[in-house]
């Protein structure tokens, strides 16, 4: 469901979230069941965590948003550079407009105080700025082009396409968008119709889902084509399962009236 390298547990405690409020509210037997579950989520992220903080997994992210996004707006990477970010100024003279070169102070000694910032403290910096900037944070104000990488389909072939992977690749993806926002729409009608919890499910996912990509959008600027080549994937799975549940129901309404009809006839 999910393809970060290091954020997983974010998406386990996001989850068993939602499903704790709707057992509160629908399924009061599964919320002890949940709160354990929940619990256990949240030992998992202080325990990545520790691990993040040893291996220094959070320095590259770090470093990729604020050079490759956040330095395009100096108002921004000012923020930053107020709270104790440091050379800023070389920074600033030397990437904007030239994020590619990224990748050479990944290991040039002379950025060492930035990268170290960045190990210990960009963190910790970082996830404050996503909270007190939401139109950053919810993208809104991101060109459409930068926004499109989070429909990445492919993010390239070792060698061509052949075979039936030829027919496959024109007649997908099936299902858009829209398709899923109609399918949630449907699936609430039905779900406020028959209270059933596990018609609610799919919206639960479906939520992860949508969290899911704005983590992964403002985790990495330099890889979100590669972490969310999986966003229609799980468009065409949402779609498929909550079509599958929609005719389910349908099926099942319609043998009941057969039913039931056949009952009155039998009995007059």
């Amino acid at each position: 469901m999910v393809s970060g390298d290091s954020y997983f547990h974010y998406h386990f405690i996001f989850f068993y979230l939602i499903i704790l409020i709707i057992a509160w509210i629908w399924d009061k037997p599964i919320v002890k069941s949940t709160l354990i579950m929940l619990f256990l989520s949240i030992a998992v992220y202080f325990i990545q965590g520790k691990s993040s903080e040893i291996g220094q997994r959070t320095e590259l992210p770090v470093i990729n948003n604020i050079l490759v996004r956040i330095l395009s707006n100096h108002k921004q990477f000012d923020w930053f550079v107020i709270k104790g970010m440091p050379m800023g100024g070389i920074l600033k003279q030397r990437f904007t407009n030239n994020s590619w070169k990224v990748y050479g102070l990944y290991v040039d000694p002379e950025y060492k105080p930035f990268r170290g910032w960045a190990a210990e403290k960009g963190k910790g910096l970082y996830t404050r700025f996503l909270l007190t900037h939401p139109r950053y944070t919810l993208l809104l104000d991101e060109s459409p082009d930068n926004i499109k990488r989070i429909y990445s389909v492919n993010v390239g072939y070792v060698t061509p396409l052949n075979g039936y992977s030829i027919y496959a690749e024109k007649r997908f993806p099936f299902f858009s968008t829209f398709s899923l926002v109609v399918c949630v729409f449907l699936l609430l009608l039905v779900f406020i119709w028959k209270r059933k919890v596990e018609i609610i499910l799919p919206i639960a996912f479906t939520l992860l889902f949508i969290f899911n990509t704005f983590l992964l959008y403002n985790a990495d600027s330099m890889e979100v084509a590669r972490h969310l080549f999986i966003t229609m994937i799980l468009i065409q799975f949402l779609c498929i399962w909550m079509v599958s549940l929609l005719i389910d129901r349908t099926i099942q309404d319609l043998y009941l009236i057969e039913g039931k009809t056949i009952i009155r006839i039998g009995g007059a």
